[in-house]
């Protein structure tokens, strides 16, 4: 009899499921959780790597164009919503990971864009080019951050 291993299946061989769950078990993940389990969260999620998806439409998608495959591996394709709540609610990640020690996302986004800022001379447009974004989508990170901008001169 032939032995099928996807290339999926591959990477979550890695994480032994027995083991999975203990640590889901132990910090009570899945306590309210209704038929969306941590593993279908955590497949959903690792799949997104490898294809480069950026949204839930993407990985959502993706998993449903596959979803026959996906049987093997315990889970069913999830509906955007079932996986966007998930994804917010979920503390498994938060018990996992060791804090990272860049601080949130927020402060890391100030510190990039303070740096480039500063690597501009503090020009609104040269930064916005350098970062690829659009001069008024800087200036509304740059309020939303509280990054603070020295006086421009009235010339």
């Amino acid at each position: 009899m032939n032995k099928f291993c996807s290339i999926f299946s591959q990477p979550l061989q890695l994480f032994p499921r027995y083991e999975f769950q203990k640590v889901v078990k132990k910090t009570k993940t899945e306590r309210h959780a209704r038929g969306f389990t941590c593993w279908g969260q955590f497949v959903a999620m690792l799949f997104c790597h490898p294809g480069r998806a950026h949204s839930l439409r993407e990985i959502t998608g993706g998993l449903r164009s596959c979803e026959g495959k996906l049987k093997h591996l315990g889970i069913l394709a999830p509906n955007r919503s079932t996986l966007a709540y998930a994804n917010e609610h979920r503390t498994l990640s938060r018990a996992l990971s060791p804090p990272h020690p860049a601080g949130t996302l927020a402060e890391s986004e100030a510190r990039f864009i303070e740096e480039a800022l500063v690597r501009n001379s503090y020009k609104r447009l040269a930064t916005a080019r350098e970062l690829g974004i659009d001069k008024t989508t800087l200036w509304r990170k740059i309020r939303k951050l509280g990054i603070k901008c020295p006086a421009e001169d009235p010339e």
